[in-house]
Order: structure tokens, then sequence, then C-alpha cells
């Protein structure tokens, strides 16, 4: 489990913590990629989207990786900064092509994304 700011400088961190994590259960190659580029795009949401904190948490059973990643604590004022709206939206259709399922789940203190990626262990 990793939490952090939700601050567009903490989302390198949620990637570096991934890859440690995936490589100390020896996961790698296009598993890894594929995991950790899930939790880019999940904490990218997070911290455009979110609130104040970002939490990832990961964890395997058997060939399913579980990625958790909540943002909560109290609402931050988000806005645009004029960016192409074409370039918004893309990270989900990604997440959606690479993971075995997602799940959203929406309350006051905020919202988590939960998604189930299968793996293949690198022997």
């Amino acid at each position: 489990m990793l939490a952090v700011p939700s601050r567009e400088p903490f989302v390198r961190t949620c990637r570096a913590f991934a890859t440690q994590v995936l490589s100390r259960w020896g996961v790698s190659g296009a598993a890894r990629d594929s995991a950790v580029l899930v939790i880019d795009e999940l904490a990218v949401n997070a911290v455009q989207h979110g609130h104040a904190d970002t939490t990832v948490v990961l964890s395997r059973v058997g060939d399913i990786l579980l990625i958790s990643v909540t943002d909560s604590g109290a609402a931050v004022p988000h806005s645009r900064d004029g960016t192409d709206s074409d370039e918004h939206g893309r990270g989900l259709a990604i997440i959606d092509f690479l993971v075995e399922w997602t799940e959203v789940h929406h309350t006051t203190a905020g919202r988590q994304v939960r998604a189930g990626l299968r793996l293949q262990r690198d022997l």
C-alpha cells in the first residue's frame, strides 16, 4: 500500500512503487508494463479529478493482480488546463483493454477504482 498527496509529481511515485512491488513478486516484462500503465492511468485520474489523497493498494491472488486506487479526503477544486478534449477519456479505454474487470465505488469521501489484471509470472 502507498498513500500520497493527490498532486501530479506523486504519480511518478505511484509508478515506481508498482514497479518495485511487481519486481519483488517476480513479475516482469509485458505483465509488469501493463500493470504499471494501469496504475499510472488510475493515479493520473485521481490527481486530475480526485480529492486530497491518493492511495494505491496492490495484492495478488494466484495469477490475478488486484489494483485499487482510491482518492479521498477533502474535495480539491480542479480546473482544466486548456488541453485538447480529445486527450481526455483515453486512459479508461486503455485500462478496459488491459484488465479482466474494473469496478468503481463512489462515496462521500471520494472514489475507489478497482481492477483485476491477469499476470503471467516470468520463470
